[in-house]
């Protein structure tokens, strides 16, 4: 049981973090076709090391705490694949800067993702109707290596609840401007309430088994097959970011309290 209230606990976060539920439109479609991981890139047997984000100055003073919380005793953890990738690195780590505007251009390529805003330089926030409220703060940001800490609350559907929730966002790459390539690798830990955890399991059963790895493959998908994509289509890629850079910024709302 326990470990089924991991898996759906991630689909809560993921749900409300900016994920590509579907890619089925135009010209992207042609160039996309997933098969486990997405076509661009390739898994390396290789992983990042694992980093120890409570030792040393890895992550701010100020932070350390919250992210003890989370990490020390996580309702969930998961580990993306090591994947390599052809693009500008330059355009990835613009993106990685701005998953607003990642945001928007995955939607004029036809997928349906969830809205971001930013907030200023460190922090967004996905706020909708349909009751997903979190806030994302860039905590640590080095060479090859961004933290995020993200917290607020999500209704993995109509039916159910909004489910309190806080994460940790570990994001490891390396960049070789002369191959123009990346490599990256993602880890997400998750803690929610016992009895929120409970909710969802109750809900979904066990039709989601084995979700965790997928959907923490589809965040480095949202990050590394768009850049890709741009490389390979540079007349295309020139319209996405006129287009993306003239968009109006919608009104932001209030702020959630770090």
């Amino acid at each position: 049981m326990r470990h089924l209230q991991r898996i759906n606990l991630m689909l809560l976060l993921l749900i409300v973090i900016s994920k590509i539920q579907d890619a089925s439109a135009g010209e992207f479609e042609r160039e996309y076709k997933p098969v486990g991981t997405w076509s661009g890139s390739s898994q390396e047997l290789k992983s990042f090391a694992s980093v120890d984000l409570l030792k040393g100055r890895v992550i701010p003073e100020a932070w350390q705490e919250k992210v003890r919380l989370v990490i020390s005793e996580p309702t969930l953890s998961a580990k993306g694949p090591a994947e390599v990738f052809t693009c500008d690195p330059t355009t990835y780590e613009w993106l990685l800067e701005n998953p607003h505007h990642a945001v928007t251009m995955w939607k004029m390529l036809g997928a349906k993702v969830s809205s971001i805003e930013k907030e200023n330089a460190n922090t967004f926030y996905s706020r909708e109707a349909s009751g997903n409220n979190i806030q994302f703060h860039l905590i640590t940001d080095k060479d090859g290596l961004k933290v995020w800490y993200a917290h607020g609350s999500g209704k993995p559907t109509a039916l159910l609840p909004a489910i309190p929730v806080q994460a940790v966002i570990v994001l490891q790459y390396q960049e070789s401007v002369i191959n123009k390539s990346v490599k990256h690798q993602m880890t997400i830990y998750a803690k929610t309430e016992s009895k929120a955890a409970a909710i969802i399991s109750k809900a979904f059963g066990s039709s989601l088994a084995g979700m965790s790895e997928k959907t923490v493959g589809q965040m480095q998908m949202f990050f590394g097959a768009l850049p890709w994509y741009m490389e390979r289509n540079p007349e295309r890629a020139e319209n996405l970011l006129k287009a993306t850079m003239i968009t109006k910024e919608s009104s932001k709302p209030i702020a959630l309290k770090p």
